[in-house]
């Protein structure tokens, strides 16, 4: 039996998942942490909207 050839690593790595840029403070107002105070005035509110609007669970 013949071996099986290897293909390029950049060829054979499986891309990587997009990652939101606000992923850790959207999980962070899911799970219902106060995310006030590190973020400017109205943040907070916006991302609690985006969550709603999206339904993200």
């Amino acid at each position: 039996m013949r071996p099986v050839p290897h293909a390029h690593p950049a060829i054979s790595t499986p891309a990587q998942p997009a990652v939101h840029p606000l992923g850790a403070f959207i999980g962070a107002a899911i799970s219902g942490v106060d995310l006030s105070a590190p973020l400017r005035p109205g943040v907070a509110e916006m991302i609690a909207d985006a969550v709603t609007d999206h339904q993200v669970v």
